[in-house]
């Protein structure tokens, strides 16, 4: 029995040190720690290698149109979500890039995508052989439009995979996205995904904008322990929505947004949102999120989006995210 009196201050001490609340440097560093998910991704070979080959002009026969815009408002522009031209199928094949142009060197493989292969320099400037892989592809045809609806591709350096992704979306009767999923894998580095569901089109003076719905995105970071973090966005018909971010070590933002509100004050019309919401780490709280959104910005309307900690300090919420996430996010 003594010695179990021992164990009381010990025991103490741990559920204190375990029910604390997060310190507001502790909530920094988190906050801090979520702009560098995945920051090595366009310093990494794999990156580099799909700029290069960007630069190239490989043939695709596809053109883009309305690539969609992730938002509270209008979570997705899906509305023609991405437009292939009716020639895709006749670039099909492996093709090489030669004195500064690419040859086809063979129309059968892949059968159903194209395969790019060229020499790349790397940081080094030491060349190497790359190779990228559309495949898998196939497509919906609603009007005169093909959509795709199922892709894979893959990017290999001197025949080692670097990086690999699929998509695959379903669509409604006029070509909006009601459903979809997608993966990229840098290998080694970071796994980003997308999950779009239950999106539904009822705004007959805007057809192609989703009116509710809900987007899942993620991404795990393997140069931090395979660290993970998931937002959830979720829209109401009445254009208000919330944002919930989670992570792998118990930190949760909770953010409520309010359905956007018109006020005009000549000569401008604008659209008001306000922000309230809350950090929690395994259910304590850290601080309190509070801000308000304008479009567009002009005099005093600023959209400001502030983190106000325990003490009643402020700080911009842009000192931690990368420029331009939060209002992105919201418009």
């Amino acid at each position: 029995m003594k010695k179990l009196f021992w164990l009381v201050p010990v025991l103490l001490v741990f559920v204190v040190s375990c029910s604390r609340a997060p310190s507001q440097e502790e909530t920094e560093d988190f906050l801090t720690g979520l702009g560098r998910i995945g920051e090595t991704s366009m310093n990494s070979t794999a990156g580099k290698a799909l700029v290069d080959l960007s630069s190239k002009n490989p043939p695709t026969g596809t053109k883009f149109k309305g690539i969609p815009s992730l938002n509270i408002k209008n979570v997705w522009n899906a509305g023609r979500y991405i437009e292939v031209s009716k020639g895709i199928e006749d670039v099909y094949g492996t093709w090489e890039y030669r004195d500064s142009e690419w040859v086809r060197v063979d129309s059968t493989h892949p059968e159903n995508g194209i395969l790019w292969r060229w020499s790349f320099l790397d940081s080094a400037d030491d060349a190497h052989t790359a190779e990228f892989l559309l495949d898998s592809l196939t497509f919906v045809y609603i009007d005169m439009d093909s959509i795709p609806n199922r892709i894979y591709a893959s990017l290999d350096i001197d025949h080692e995979q670097v990086l690999w992704g699929s998509y695959h979306g379903t669509f409604n009767d006029n070509g909006n996205l009601t459903h979809g999923d997608a993966r990229v894998d840098i290998v080694g580095i970071v796994l980003y995904g997308v999950e779009v569901s239950d999106l539904v089109y009822n705004d007959p003076e805007n057809p192609d904008e989703a009116t509710s719905g809900n987007i899942h995105l993620w991404a795990i970071d393997h140069t931090q322990g395979d660290y993970r973090v998931d937002l959830y966005i979720t829209l109401n018909e009445d254009e208000s929505g919330d944002i919930r971010l989670t992570d792998s070590d118990g930190w949760e933002i909770d953010v409520d947004v309010s359905a956007p509100v018109e006020i005009v004050e000549e000569p401008y019309t604008y659209i008001r949102v306000d922000l309230t919401g809350e950090i929690t780490k395994n259910g304590r709280h850290a601080a309190d999120i509070e801000g308000t959104i304008w479009d567009p910005e002009y005099g005093d309307h600023k959209s400001e989006v502030y983190i106000v900690f325990s003490d009643g300090s402020r700080r911009p919420i842009q000192d931690f995210m990368p420029e331009g996430v939060v209002t992105t996010l919201i418009r």
